[in-house]
């Protein structure tokens, strides 16, 4: 069932309660005296410990409010729901999530979702497609302190395969005609080479525009992502 909440931290005398049902939730969080959306999917909460996050930065477009919603229901919730993590998507704050605006929106986000549904902050995983998989490389490579490990799919990695220290999984279309796999092959074994854990996942006979068929390649990330779990704790 999905959720529509306006949740103000600190503008509202008497805020709404957080939703803690599972499911997906559409919110808003007041970050530097601005309204920002993001969308999340909850999973049964444990009454005691904590849960894994996930922060999913999705493609390009700036469309409806809520527009991270049919990223989360087309291609993270189907993809790694059976993690029992936040799945936390925002809506993007600036022109890109490499835009300096973006940046500190997300952390902030991040930080209150941590807070609100008992997430683990040494088990938070940075995942994004397209766009938004350019952001997770420069994200990761950004606050290494933040995330244990990074998913990017089917986006550019720019220079920060040289600046990166998380571990990656990448995936991406080996016909991916808009944005080639090169770069992303080419990170890959600049982070072998750093002796940085960093796997290579090609997908086959799909263009840059079918998401919702990343699913599987998703999917496969589930077991490496525990394991890098297990090397956090």
């Amino acid at each position: 069932m999905l959720t529509t909440l306006l949740f103000l931290e600190a503008a509202m005398a008497d805020p709404p309660e957080i939703p803690r049902t599972e499911g997906l939730h559409e919110l808003v969080l007041e970050v530097d005296g601005l309204e920002r959306r993001y969308s999340v999917y909850l999973p049964r909460l444990p009454k005691k410990g904590t849960v894994p996050v996930v922060l999913a930065l999705h493609y390009a477009g700036h469309g409806e409010p809520h527009y991270a919603t049919r990223y989360l229901e087309q291609l993270v919730v189907p993809a790694l729901k059976p993690l029992g993590a936040i799945l936390l998507a925002p809506d993007c704050p600036g022109s890109s999530w490499v835009d300096p605006t973006s940046e500190p929106v997300v952390l902030a986000l991040l930080d209150h979702a941590i807070s609100s549904w008992s997430g683990d902050p040494e088990r938070v995983v940075i995942t994004g497609y397209s766009m938004g998989g350019m952001g997770t490389w420069h994200l990761a490579a950004g606050h290494p302190d933040r995330f244990a490990a990074a998913v990017p799919m089917a986006g550019h990695p720019g220079d920060n395969a040289a600046r990166i220290t998380v571990p990656v999984y990448a995936i991406h279309s080996q016909q991916d005609q808009q944005v080639p796999p090169g770069p992303t092959t080419g990170a890959i074994v600049v982070l072998r080479g750093r002796r940085i854990p960093a796997l290579w996942r090609p997908v086959d006979g799909l263009t840059h525009h079918d998401t919702a068929a990343y699913v599987p390649a998703l999917a496969t990330s589930l077991p490496w992502i525990e394991t890098m779990f297990d090397t956090t704790e």
